[in-house]
């Protein structure tokens, strides 16, 4: 699966989930870009294999609730917790059944009130900030990380809307659709 194919196949399902639960673009921006960072576009083969997209650690009250089926599974994973110096652990993940159950799953945990405020925010810079503020990663990294991803494939990640408007084009993108159609038309003659 390539990079683009991963964004496509998370970002349907993150629209999907968003507009039932009357969340906006911003959203489902920071959950495409927030899977391809926690699962290096899908290529782990451990999350993969467990469709855990998002890396979310599982609790001994989440698998006793067993909503999503109550799956986990172990892996090496690096945390940082003094801000500089990263530590090497193994930690205990939720698993699904599929990509959308991992997707819900990311929901229900940003429901929660720690993460709450990033359900409000407009644009993905904030929203990112807000998730990282309420202990989703500890790398110091992390919202320049999605951040970069985000400007990396943003016109691919824009593409995905709940509120079903066209992205306005960048510059670049106008002038390649001009030089197509000249192109196209200069093949004609």
């Amino acid at each position: 699966m390539t990079k683009l194919e991963f964004i496509n196949s998370i970002g349907q399902i993150a629209v999907k989930v968003a507009k039932e639960r009357g969340y906006g673009n911003a959203q489902v921006w920071t959950c495409i870009c927030q899977a391809c960072c926690e699962s290096g576009y899908g290529t782990s083969k451990i999350m993969s294999n467990a469709n855990g997209f998002f890396g979310i650690k599982a609790t001994g009250s989440w698998v006793k609730a067993a909503k999503y089926g109550g799956r986990v599974y172990n892996a090496n994973t690096k945390e940082c917790y003094d801000g500089k110096n990263y530590t090497n652990i193994t930690a205990c993940f939720r698993a699904y059944n599929s990509k959308e159950d991992s997707v819900r799953d990311y929901f229900d945990l940003l429901e929660l009130n720690r993460y709450k405020s990033s359900l409000k925010r407009t644009n993905v810079q904030d929203c990112i900030t807000d998730i990282k503020n309420g202990g989703y990663a500890t790398s110091p990294t992390y919202v320049s990380t999605i951040m970069s991803i985000y400007n990396q494939y943003k016109n691919d990640i824009e593409k995905f809307r709940v509120d079903n408007t066209t992205p306005e084009k960048s510059m670049k993108d106008v002038l390649i659709e001009i030089s197509t159609l000249i192109n196209e038309l200069i093949s004609r003659c």
